[in-house]
């Protein structure tokens, strides 16, 4: 052979060589691709998932899965499943893909709720949401949509895993997914198959709202009382204030008062529940009776019923609705003298001087006669002197007397006494008024008597007016009998035992006083502007 064959033939070796190395090749990516090409071809009619959410009474009405049991997600209520039989036998279900037609009528399905996808099992990978479902509680997506990671997966062979979101108002029952798996979990999957609608539908049951009464309790009386029935709440009856409420009187005939000339009245009250006092609010029930004209009525004023007799007092009875004219004393004048009376510490130790002040007064309307005030002072008291407004007052029988009193005329007395006894001794000082009946008569005698009551201070209280040391007025305050005079409890009091003070002479020292001040203060004015006057002149003030 020559030279020239061989290369000819060496030449077609290679070539036959290299053409089945590319054929070979070619039917590799062919086979690999194979699959994928498939899958698209299938995928040129498109699969649709749809997720329904639906919400039962109880979980009576659902089917769980064949092994509910397993991984149970319900907190133990899959044993009321209906398809549960004894033990943990589950009759088997359709074994026809998951279809809405399985949905029992008793359950609605809900808006608003989503699903979460993934492509593993722990649902950790290619994670989705869902939803969420629409009015018709269904959420529909095509394969074309899903995440790539999930398309992938599922083209591969692989699963969609699919949980639901769960809601707080409702409890997990059971997840239905395509075909369906077996356990009673949160978690079931879907692969790609030949059919192109493939349905999830999650089964819950409504939360129950209440299990006892208290759970069902808003914390309002007036609302009523709240219960819990078959695990709903049901609301209380409103509070019924009606029988308490008071009807309006207007007449002259009401049988209250048995009086047909006064005019019977009340107001109108309705009564509200109050969640303050948590109960109904109560009105006044009483009738006002008033004598009226409309009632035929005498008089309904004292008015009504003048005479013109200046000898009678004419007056309208307003219980009986008549005049009442009664004869005038033409002598005898009306005043009503009235007492009060104060001490100026109530708490004192003993040893110590408090002052009673005694006022009368005459409300009138006429000037009294004679008045004659009595203050005996009891045991634990001792005189030691008074001031008077006016009259006079003998330290021998108690009383001050004054000749008279005018209408709205008001007088003092005031005593001042050493207060002595055992800590916690209460001491009452009374004081009563009498006028001259002849004179003039005193109505109101209520107001003729005046009582206050001094406590004798235990001496080792430190705080309060029972711990004032003793000082008295004009009398010796210690074993030495150094004389202290006008510091008394009693503000300025006299200095000698027994004595009587002229409130005349008090005003003169007074005015004496308040003038040497004035001076005193006009010297110390002239001393500044004279002062002044030397600094300017020496340059005090230059700069």
């Amino acid at each position: 052979m020559d030279k020239k064959t061989k290369e000819t033939m060496f030449s077609q070796n290679i070539f036959a060589k290299r053409h089945s190395l590319i054929l070979g090749v070619a039917a590799i990516i062919i086979a690999a691709a194979f699959p994928v090409l498939i899958g698209a071809r299938e995928i040129a009619v498109e699969t649709t998932y749809h997720f329904v959410t639906v919400v039962c009474p109880s979980y009576t009405n659902i089917s769980g899965n064949s092994d509910a049991n397993k991984l149970d997600a319900t907190g133990g209520n899959y044993a009321q499943f209906a398809n549960h039989q004894d033990g943990d036998v589950f009759s088997p279900l359709p074994t026809e893909p998951v279809s809405p037609a399985e949905i029992p009528a008793a359950c609605t399905r809900v808006s608003g709720w989503s699903f979460q996808l993934s492509s593993d099992e722990n649902q950790t990978q290619d994670v989705a949401t869902a939803g969420p479902t629409d009015a018709d509680g269904e959420y529909a997506i095509k394969q074309s949509d899903l995440n790539p990671g999930l398309q992938n997966n599922v083209l591969r062979g692989g699963k969609i895993w699919v949980s639901e979101i769960t809601q707080p108002s409702a409890q997990f029952g059971a997840l239905r997914c395509y075909k369906d798996a077996v356990n009673g979990d949160n978690s079931e999957f879907i692969n790609l198959d030949s059919d192109r609608t493939i349905y999830c539908i999650v089964y819950n049951v409504q939360k129950p709202e209440c299990a006892q009464d208290s759970d069902c309790a808003d914390g309002k009386f007036c609302n009523g009382a709240e219960t819990c029935v078959s695990g709903h709440c049901v609301a209380g009856s409103a509070v019924d204030c009606s029988t308490n409420n008071i009807p309006a009187i207007g007449s002259c005939s009401n049988d209250a008062d048995n009086n047909p000339l006064t005019w019977d009245s009340r107001d109108q009250f309705t009564s509200v529940c109050s969640e303050e006092t948590k109960a109904c609010t109560a009105g006044n029930s009483s009738i006002t009776h008033t004598c009226s004209a409309d009632c035929q009525a005498a008089c309904t004023k004292d008015s009504d019923c003048n005479d013109d007799n200046e000898a009678t007092n004419d007056t309208c009875d307003l219980a009986t609705c008549q005049c009442q004219h009664s004869a005038i004393s033409p002598d005898v004048k009306k005043a009503d003298v009235a007492l009060t009376k104060t001490v100026d510490l109530a708490s004192i130790q003993s040893g110590n001087d408090s002052t009673f002040t005694i006022t009368v007064a005459n409300n009138g309307p006429d000037a009294s006669g004679s008045v004659v005030v009595s203050d005996a002072l009891p045991a634990g008291l001792t005189f030691v002197s008074d001031i008077i407004s006016a009259g006079a007052y003998n330290t021998t029988t108690d009383q001050w007397t004054l000749s008279s009193l005018a209408n709205g005329e008001k007088e003092t007395l005031n005593i001042v006494a050493v207060v002595n006894g055992a800590a916690g001794t209460s001491i009452v000082n009374t004081a009563t008024v009498k006028s001259d009946p002849a004179v003039s008569t005193d109505d109101n005698p209520g107001n003729d008597s005046a009582s206050v009551t001094v406590t004798i201070a235990d001496p080792s209280n430190r705080s309060g007016e029972g711990n004032v040391p003793v000082v008295s007025s004009g009398r010796s305050n210690s074993s030495s009998g150094q004389f202290m005079p006008g510091f008394g409890h009693g503000g300025i009091a006299p200095q000698v035992l027994g004595a009587s003070i002229n409130l005349d002479d008090i005003a003169t020292a007074i005015a004496r006083i308040k003038a040497a001040i004035d001076a005193l203060a006009s010297q110390i004015r002239n001393m500044r502007v004279l002062g002044a006057a030397t600094m300017v002149s020496t340059g005090v003030f230059d700069n």
